[in-house]
C-alpha cells in the first residue's frame, strides 16, 4: 500500500524560556518533564527571533517605538546567557501504515498495534515562510530481518509500521548554533546563521504516540558592545547578519537576531541550467542533483523530470517529460545528471503553431521510441529533443519557450519544474518542484565608462536598483511583506534590487516575489566594511574568524538560491572584500561555465555545441558572475576606493555637473524622506512629532536640529549647510 511522501509543518505551538530559568536538561524535558505553558514557559514566535518572543508575551516594550528600545537591555551588558533560549513543542508522527495478513513470518515489520488507521492526508506540504521546523518523510529500500528470534507468526490482519519510510527533521536556519533533543536524543547543530540543518529522526520518532522536541539556542559567539554605531564591530568575527549592533539606518537589535529564524527543507540540491541557440529559438535544460540512498540495499530507482507551463489566454498545458532509471548503492551520497542517456530526437520546427508535448513513460530507455500527442495551438511551439553533450550526458530540449524578461524588458514566464524518484517495488520516495524561468545573464565591464553593463537574452538593460536591507528587525518576515514590498519596487519601474551584505541572504521567499515581478537580484555576502574597515588593503584576514565556516554557509546559500532567474550576480561584500583565501574559493566555487562567459549571437556548430555544453550544471553556480565586492570591477571607480554616496539632500544643479559622480555604476546612493504619516504614528509617540528646530550658522546657512526620538530614529535633515541650504524654509517657516 502506497503512502503520499512530503513534510510534516511544525509552526504552532511552540513555546519558549530562558535557559538560566530553566532547571532541566534537554533529556529530561523531552522525556519525564515536558513543559507546560506555566511560568517561565511562554508562547514562542516561530519562525522569528528570542526578542519577537518577548515582545509577543509583552515582556519587553516594541524596540521600533519612540525611545523604547533603551528600556531593553543589551546582550553586552547582560551576557549571552540571557539571551540563549529553549524552544519547545510536541507533536504526532503516523508513519506509514500497512494492514498485513501475518499467517506468514512478518520478517519486515515491526508490531505497533492491532487496528490502528492509516492517515489518509497527504502530508505534503508547498513550502511556506510561515513554516519554521518539519518532518519530510521519503521512502527507503524494503529491508529485512533476518535473525529468526524476530519472526512473527499470527493468524489475523493486523496493521503494523512499514520499515520502507525514512523522517528527517530539517531546518533552514537558526542563529547562531543550537541543540536539538527529540524523545530523549540529543544532536549538536554547528554554527553559522546562514546554513540548513537535516537531522535523521526515523529511530527517535514515536508513530504510536506524542513526540517532544526541545531546541537550546545561542546567539552569536560575538554580539559586540553598544555604542558607537555599528558597537564594537564584534559581530564580523561571526558568519551572521552584520547589522544587528546598530547602524546609521537603525538602532542595535538588542539580541542580535537569536533564534529559529526560517523554514526546513528536505536537502535535495538540484540544479537548473538553461542554454541558448540560434537566437534563442533552441533551449536546452540541464538537471544536476543529488541522491541519498540510506539503507543497505541497492536502490533500483526511476528518475522523472516535468517541465510544464500554463499558456496565457488558454487553457492548454505544456508538458515535457523524461524518466531515466538508475541504481543508486547502498548507503551513499551520489550526484547525478538528469538525463543521462540518448533517446530518439524529434525533429519538427515551425515558426506558426505549438505542439503540446507528453511522452509515454512506460518503460522508457535508451533504446525506446518515444510516443507524442501533440495539439496545435495557435501561439509559437515547444517541442521535446535530446542533445549528447561531450560527457555522454544529455540535456531537455526545448524550441521556442517563452523567455523571463525582468521588469519593463516583457513578461516573467515561469515553468514549473518537478523531480521525483521512484523505488522499485515501494512507489514515490522524494519529490522536488521550483519555478524556473528561461534566461541568459551576461555582464561585463565597458571600456569606456568602466562601469558594469547587464545583458539579459542578449538584449542590453539599463539598471534602475534600490537598495534592500531586510523587512523586520526581527525576523517575522511573511509572503505577504515580501510580495508587497517588492511590487513596489516594481511599481517605481525598478528592474533591480541590491541585497546589502550586512543584512541576509535572502530567503527563497524574497526570490520567489522577485522572480514574478521581473526584479534583478545583486546578492552580497556577509562581510561589510563599516565592520572590516575600509579601503586600503582591501580585505581584512582576521574577520570572519572561521573563514571554512563562511565558505560552507556561502556554498550553501548558493546552493538554496542559484535556480532563480532574477538572481543576477553574487558580490563579496559592501564596501569590502572578503578574505584573500575566502575571496579565491569564491571566485573558484563561481567560475562562469565557458558558455556563459560569450556574449555571440548564439549561432554555433555541432562541435562548438558539445564543447559548450559540458557538464553546465556540475558547476556551484556558473551562470552569473561574481564580483569581489561591491566598489570593484565596473562598481564605483572600480578599484575599491571608498567612494560614498552621495547621500542626503542635494542641490539640484548638482545632477548636471559632469564632475558630481564620474563612474558609470553606482551601488550605492541615498537622499532624504519622510515617513508617511502612519508610519510615524506606529514608531513615534506624540511628544516626539514636534518638527526640528531652525538654526542659524555664522556663515548664514540654516541647520535643521531634530528632538532626540527622531534623532534615535536616524533623522536625515532636509537641508545640508554649504551644499543645499534651506530647502524647507524656501517654502516657508514651519509652524507645526
Amino acid at each position: 500500500m502506497a503512502t503520499a511522501i512530503g513534510k510534516r509543518v511544525l509552526d504552532k505551538g511552540w513555546l519558549a524560556s530562558r535557559s538560566t530559568e530553566v532547571n532541566l536538561t534537554g533529556v529530561e524535558l523531552t522525556t519525564t518533564h515536558p513543559p507546560s505553558h506555566q511560568s517561565p514557559w511562554m508562547e514562542a514566535v516561530v519562525p522569528g527571533t528570542v526578542l519577537a518572543t518577548l515582545l509577543k508575551n509583552k515582556l519587553v516594550p516594541d524596540p521600533f517605538y519612540g525611545l523604547e528600545n533603551e528600556l531593553i537591555i543589551d546582550i553586552a551588558d547582560s551576557g549571552r546567557q540571557y539571551y540563549t533560549f529553549w524552544f519547545f513543542t510536541t507533536f504526532e508522527c503516523k508513519l506509514l501504515l500497512e494492514e498485513k495478513d501475518v499467517t506468514e513470518t512478518s520478517k519486515n515489520y515491526r508490531l505497533l498495534a492491532i487496528g490502528f488507521e492509516q492517515s489518509s492526508s497527504s502530508l505534503f506540504a508547498s513550502s511556506s515562510l510561515s513554516q519554521i521546523c518539519s518532518f519530510k518523510f521519503f521512502r527507503k529500500v524494503w529491508a529485512g530481518v533476518d535473525n529468526d528470534k524476530d519472526d512473527i507468526v499470527l493468524e489475523k490482519v493486523i496493521t503494523v509500521v512499514s520499515t520502507n519510510q525514512y523522517v528527517d527533521l530539517n531546518f533552514r536556519a537558526i542563529n547562531y548554533s543550537a541543540e536539538v533533543y527529540l524523545n530523549g536524543r540529543k544532536e549538536v547543530l554547528p554554527k553559522g546563521m546562514f546554513r540548513r540543518h537535516s537531522i535523521d529522526v526515523t529511530d527517535i520518532i514515536k508513530p504510536d504516540g506524542e513526540n517532544l522536541l526541545a531546541v537550546l539556542v545561542y546567539p552569536p559567539d560575538h554580539p559586540g558592545r553598544i555604542p558607537p554605531e555599528g558597537g564594537g564591530h564584534e559581530i564580523r568575527k561571526d558568519v551572521a547578519a552584520q547589522y544587528v549592533e546598530g547602524w546609521d539606518w537603525m538602532a542595535p537589535i538588542r539580541d542580535r537576531n537569536t533564534g529559529i529564524w526560517d523554514e526546513p527543507v528536505k536537502i535535495v540540491d538540484p540544479h537548473l541550467v538553461s542554454s541558448f541557440f540560434d537566437n534563442y529559438k533552441r533551449v536546452y535544460l540541464h538537471s544536476k542533483l543529488e541522491l541519498v540512498n540510506k539503507s543497505n540495499w541497492v536502490a533500483e530507482c526511476s528518475l522523472n523530470i516535468q517541465v510544464a507551463t500554463e499558456l496565457e489566454g488558454n487553457t492548454c498545458m505544456v508538458e515535457h517529460l523524461h524518466t531515466q532509471n538508475l541504481s543508486i548503492p547502498a548507503e551513499s551520497q551520489v550526484q547525478y545528471t538528469l538525463p543521462e542517456e540518448s533517446c530518439n530526437s524529434l525533429s519538427c520546427y515551425e515558426d506558426d503553431c505549438l505542439m503540446e508535448v507528453k511522452s509515454d513513460l512506460n518503460k522508457w530507455s535508451s533504446r525506446s521510441k518515444v510516443k507524442y500527442k501533440c495539439e496545435t495551438v495557435d501561439q509559437n511551439m515547444i517541442v521535446e529533443n535530446y542533445v549528447r553533450n561531450a560527457e555522454n550526458s544529455l540535456a531537455l530540449f526545448f524550441y521556442k519557450p517563452k523567455l523571463w524578461w525582468p521588469n519593463g524588458m516583457g513578461e516573467q514566464s515561469l515553468y514549473n519544474v518537478e523531480i521525483t524518484v521512484d523505488v522499485r517495488g515501494n512507489g514515490e520516495s522524494d519529490s522536488w518542484s521550483q519555478h524556473f524561468g528561461f534566461r541568459k545573464i551576461e555582464s561585463h565591464i565597458d571600456s569606456s565608462t568602466g562601469g558594469r553593463l547587464f545583458k539579459v537574452n542578449g538584449q542590453p538593460i539599463f539598471i534602475r536598483g534600490g537598495n534592500w536591507i531586510l523587512s523586520d528587525g526581527l525576523l517575522q518576515l511573511s509572503e505577504k511583506r515580501y510580495k508587497t514590498d517588492i511590487k513596489f519596487h516594481a511599481d517605481m519601474n525598478l528592474n533591480m534590487i541590491r541585497c546589502w551584505g550586512g543584512g541576509l541572504a535572502e530567503r527563497p521567499e524574497f526570490y520567489h516575489y522577485c522572480d514574478i515581478y521581473g526584479l534583478l537580484v545583486w546578492q552580497e555576502f556577509w562581510i561589510t566594511g563599516d565592520c572590516d574597515g575600509q579601503g586600503i588593503p582591501i580585505s581584512n584576514p582576521v574577520g570572519p574568524l572561521d573563514h571554512d565556516l563562511f565558505l560552507l554557509c556561502a556554498r550553501d546559500t548558493v546552493k538554496l538560491l542559484r535556480n532563480h532567474p532574477s538572481l543576477a550576480l553574487w558580490v563579496g561584500g559592501n564596501e569590502r572584500a572578503p578574505p584573500d583565501d575566502i575571496n579565491t574559493a569564491l571566485k573558484k566555487d563561481l567560475q562562469l561555465h565557458p558558455y556563459f562567459e560569450s556574449s555571440t549571437d548564439l549561432k554555433y556548430s555541432k562541435e562548438e555545441i558539445s564543447l559548450l555544453l559540458m557538464d553546465p550544471s556540475e558547476y556551484l553556480d556558473g551562470t552569473r558572475v561574481y564580483v569581489q565586492g561591491a566598489m570593484w570591477d565596473g562598481f564605483a571607480n572600480g578599484k575599491g576606493d571608498f567612494t560614498k554616496g552621495p547621500y542626503e539632500i542635494q542641490d539640484p544643479e548638482n545632477f548636471f555637473k559632469d564632475d558630481f559622480y564620474s563612474y558609470g555604476f553606482n551601488p550605492e546612493v541615498g537622499s532624504v524622506g519622510t515617513p508617511v504619516a502612519a508610519t510615524i504614528r506606529a514608531t513615534i509617540p506624540p511628544q516626539g512629532w514636534q518638527i526640528p528646530l531652525f538654526r542659524e550658522l555664522p556663515n548664514g546657512c540654516v541647520e535643521e536640529v531634530p528632538n532626540p526620538v527622531w534623532t534615535y530614529h536616524k533623522y536625515i535633515p532636509h537641508s545640508k549647510p554649504e551644499s543645499a541650504d534651506n530647502q524647507i524654509l524656501l517654502y516657508g517657516t514651519p509652524k507645526d
